[in-house]
């Protein structure tokens, strides 16, 4: 009896889904920067910070894109500037997948406008 229990409980655990997590690591925002145009904004200065860590620079991509960080979830503020702009920022919160493994990445657009004089 106690061999039988011992082979159920075997065959049991065998049953429970196994995670695996691949080491690709998934980027937290993904910023496009742009002008009230929709030009992209090629050289803007970006930077992120969280719950966790200190003011980051964010990645440019060229053509305006930016990443800000990888594998940071909680709340996440970007910052964009740019000579003849107003800065601007946007906050978000990035959550985990369902497993556990990566961030949910976000998109976002910001919006540069000109400094008036």
């Amino acid at each position: 009896m106690r061999a039988l229990l011992l082979l159920l409980a075997l065959l049991l655990g065998a049953c429970a889904p196994i995670i695996a997590c691949t080491e690709i690591a998934m980027s937290s925002v993904s910023v496009h920067v742009e002008d009230p145009d929709g030009l992209a904004i090629d050289d803007a200065t970006l930077t992120f910070d969280s719950d966790d860590l200190t003011e980051e620079p964010c990645q440019s991509m060229g053509g305006g894109d930016y990443v800000c960080g990888y594998e940071i979830a909680g709340e996440i503020t970007v910052d964009a500037s740019h000579d003849g702009y107003v800065p601007a920022s946007e906050t978000l919160t990035i959550e985990m997948d369902a497993d556990g493994c990566h961030v949910v990445g976000q998109q976002i657009t910001i919006v540069l406008e000109p400094v008036v004089l």
